[in-house]
């Protein structure tokens, strides 16, 4: 066991794209491997709305941190001190990530890392109870959508898809 150091960078890129990539190394910092790419488009079609109201209704059990493991095994900055509380429901997570602007959240970016790792927390809810208290970190992503920039002060809404299983949620 030693440690791993792992990093996620991100371009500006042009016209609101934006190029991703996750690395790791053996702790160095030195030798860097990367794990996944991905460019960030912005999509022209709007998604269509969700009834909020009606998912937290179905999400009864609130006040959980989705950073809560996280907080735990890593020591994040001050861009990821963002309050947020999820519910959950049967196989769906739901919140809002609160306001945070002494840390100058928003930067120019069209989604903050910050906010993608937060409601990243928010799938990582749905692993299995004794799971929850373990480090995930995201490798990947098979979709992600938006249709503006997006700020704190925005909902997440999470659910497991039949297939999944606590390793790929």
């Amino acid at each position: 066991d030693k440690p791993v150091t792992v990093r996620v960078v991100v371009d500006a890129g042009l016209t609101g794209r934006r190029v991703m990539r996750l690395d790791s190394d053996g702790g160095t910092g030195l030798e860097w491997t990367t794990h996944s790419e991905a460019v960030l488009v912005p999509d022209d079609v709007p998604p269509a709305r969700l009834d909020l109201d009606a998912i937290a209704a179905r999400c009864g059990l609130d006040g959980i941190d989705p950073m809560g493991s996280a907080r735990e095994h890593l020591q994040l900055g001050e861009q990821w001190s963002i309050e947020a509380n999820a519910r959950l429901g049967d196989g769906e997570s739901f919140g809002i990530i609160g306001h945070q602007t002494a840390a100058g959240i928003d930067g120019g970016w069209l989604v903050h890392p910050a906010l993608v790792d937060v409601a990243t927390g928010f799938g990582i809810l749905l692993t299995r109870p004794e799971a929850a208290r373990q480090l995930h970190v995201p490798i990947g992503y098979d979709t992600v959508c938006w249709s503006a920039p997006v700020s704190a002060g925005c909902a997440v809404h999470a659910t497991r898809r039949p297939d999944s299983t606590d390793d790929l949620l």
